[in-house]
């Protein structure tokens, strides 16, 4: 994952509870139907350098 994907998740980002974008289901990391700060702590989790986890 790269900045580009960062703009994408920015793009998505819906706060807790609020549905996501039309679009955004994929940046839904957690599956809570939301894009929000969790999703986010998820996305951060696998951007660039190695040692990703497993899922990214």
């Amino acid at each position: 994952m790269d900045q580009a994907d960062f703009g994408i998740m920015q793009a998505c980002f819906s706060g807790h509870g609020s549905p996501y974008p039309a679009g955004c289901s994929y940046q839904d990391f957690d599956g809570d139907s939301d894009v929000d700060g969790a999703d986010l702590a998820l996305f951060e989790g696998c951007l660039g350098g190695p040692d990703h986890p497993p899922g990214c």
